[in-house]
């Protein structure tokens, strides 16, 4: 699982078994700390899901996800064009 950044204890990663069926998810990010993640779609910015976050926590974790949307999105299309669904992660 590509880990794509740590900031304010927020660990950012996707999965490189991002697959819905056969297809693969659309551009997403997941975002943990502690025993909470949440859910954010790269391609339009938006939150998606989560569990164990606060309100203020989803705010400011939508801050930095949109902030560094472009280059986490970049990642996603660079690690699913080289394979990356079938190396474990």
């Amino acid at each position: 699982m590509p880990e794509l950044a740590r900031i304010n204890g927020y660990i950012i990663r996707f999965y490189s078994s991002e697959f819905f069926g056969n297809k693969l998810e659309r551009p997403h990010v997941h975002v943990v700390k502690g025993g909470s993640v949440a859910k954010f779609w790269l391609d339009t910015g938006e939150f998606s899901s989560s569990k164990g976050y606060k309100t203020s926590e989803l705010k400011e974790i939508h801050g930095i996800v949109n902030q560094r949307r472009e280059i986490f999105l970049e990642q996603w299309n660079e690690h699913f064009t080289q394979g990356g669904t079938t190396d474990g992660d």
